[in-house]
């Protein structure tokens, strides 16, 4: 179950998505909150997707290694795994740092924030893709 199926959940007498610029109440900002995520991870998904492309067929990064070394976009591929593992683990401690209701609201803005700014970083590695 994903987050935001759990706050929709805890949230049964809400029939509509809340008005996220003005939330009523912290079920409504910690939806309001994972909906950025959300849209942060789908641009960064998407991102991926084309810097991942971009390193297999450039034609720079595929010169000869030495003998036995991984490939470029394996290296890319085994680095975003350790950032996501990163990222979700960073932004689990910071949940903790906020008890109660607003732990889940931390924790969503860690992961938009994180998120972002990794979606700049891989925009950054090849800023007018073809």
């Amino acid at each position: 179950m994903t987050w935001l199926a759990l706050i929709l959940a805890m949230a049964p007498q809400q029939q509509e998505r809340p008005n996220c610029k003005q939330p009523r109440n912290q079920v409504e900002i910690n939806f309001c909150i994972y909906a950025e995520y959300e849209r942060a991870d789908a641009e960064m998904n998407r991102r991926w997707k084309k810097t991942l492309a971009i390193t297999r067929s450039d034609p720079w990064l595929q010169q000869p290694k030495l003998h036995g070394a991984k490939s470029d976009a394996q290296l890319l591929v085994e680095a975003q795994r350790a950032w996501l593992r990163y990222r979700d683990a960073q932004c689990n401690f910071e949940e903790r740092l906020m008890p109660g209701t607003g732990g889940p609201s931390t924790r969503s803005s860690c992961l938009a924030t994180l998120t972002e700014e990794r979606t700049k970083y891989l925009r950054d590695m090849y800023p007018n893709p073809k």
